[in-house]
């Protein structure tokens, strides 16, 4: 009996619909119910090109400008680029995606931006009209480092009005820079297509996830060290706590929570919470060593390893104090202060543009290639 009602439950479930993957810059995703089949992650051939400014336009003629395919996630220093050239960590490229979108019966689709390194914005045309659907920021892209502005911004999950009597093609474009990061940049995460509804949910999960995360480490933190004021010759207690406090803290600061609030907005903010990510990163090893230290009450070299790490992480420490996190990236080898201004609201952001409002004249379409 086991075994048929095994037997019964796995023919009863449905099998998973393979998603599709982007081939030659396209994604079609026509007959894809995205409440029935879920998410979909737009991996596979996007449509890429090394320093190009795509520009904020209409991309009229976009199959001219693109010169070869990047395989997404992509980081454009990984591998060499069609000519055989293999770019440098720093500069800026563009990427593009046409993608064919089934009838939505909620009138509204999900996007999840994924991730870039480390500036830039994306945009969603409606090909058929030329209206913008989405734009979304990452501080801002820049041609030169000195163009640089630090800021927070792209949320994560946003959602944009479509028509449900009609399949909609749209193209999504990427504009990437990256002069202040030691890795290469890129789109080194995919974006994904969502129901609105459900990647809405899926967000406040995750928020609420880290956010609940951070409190409860921040609350055993604050209980050992209660115990360390208790019973002062309890080291074990002390570096626990300091363990807590340092994992807490990057977990605020990493998981977005402050972009999201609006702190790390602006140049000051921004270097402040990537300052004390930072400074998290030396304590967390303090604070591993001394409590097995403390614990196992180990002496001779396992001390000294200790005090070895301590007085690392105090240099460490005092660099991050007191370096120029701003500009940790280089043009033609040097480095530049990067300029303070305030990041202005960018005046085509149109989140819930409504297609019965009337589409706009794809305006003239203008790149700029270095």
């Amino acid at each position: 009996l086991l075994g048929l009602s095994l037997l019964l439950l796995s023919c009863a479930v449905e099998p998973k619909r393979e998603a599709p993957v982007a081939v030659n810059g396209v994604i079609d995703l026509s007959d894809w119910d995205f409440e029935r089949d879920g998410p979909v992650s737009l991996v596979g051939e996007w449509l890429f090109r090394y320093n190009l400014d795509l520009g904020l336009n209409f991309p009229t003629n976009y199959e001219a400008v693109f010169s070869e395919f990047a395989s997404v996630p992509h980081v454009w220093g990984a591998q060499p680029l069609k000519d055989g050239v293999q770019p440098p960590p720093s500069g800026f490229a563009s990427y593009g995606l046409r993608a064919k979108l089934p009838e939505v019966s909620r009138g509204s689709l999900g996007f999840d931006f994924g991730d870039m390194y480390l500036q830039g914005d994306v945009s969603i045309w409606n090909l058929s009209t030329g209206e913008l659907l989405l734009r979304e920021s990452k501080g801002k892209f820049c041609r030169t480092l000195t163009e640089c502005e630090f800021a927070g911004g792209l949320r994560t999950f946003e959602h944009f009005a479509l028509r449900a009597d009609e399949t909609e093609e749209v193209f999504i474009v990427y504009r990437i820079s990256n002069w202040v990061h030691g890795a290469t940049g890129g789109l080194n995460k995919a974006p994904i297509f969502d129901d609105a509804l459900r990647g809405e949910q899926q967000l406040h999960i995750r928020r609420g996830i880290s956010a609940g995360t951070t409190g409860v480490l921040l609350a055993i933190g604050l209980y050992f060290i209660f115990i360390f004021l208790l019973r002062r010759d309890d080291h074990t207690a002390l570096f626990f706590s300091l363990l807590c406090f340092a994992i807490g803290a990057r977990e605020l600061l990493t998981s977005g929570s402050l972009t999201l609030s609006g702190f790390a907005r602006y140049e000051e903010e921004y270097a402040f919470a990537l300052r004390f990510e930072y400074f998290t990163m030396p304590w967390v090893a303090v604070a591993v060593t001394g409590y097995f230290k403390s614990f196992f009450n180990l002496r001779g070299k396992w001390a000294t390893f200790f005090y070895l790490t301590c007085a690392v992480s105090f240099i460490l420490t005092l660099f991050v104090v007191f370096s120029n996190i701003s500009t940790m990236g280089t043009e033609n080898g040097s480095k530049r202060p990067v300029p303070h201004k305030s990041i202005q609201p960018d005046e085509v952001t149109s989140r819930f543009r409504a297609r019965s409002q009337g589409g706009l004249a794809p305006p003239r379409f203008t790149p700029g290639i270095t």
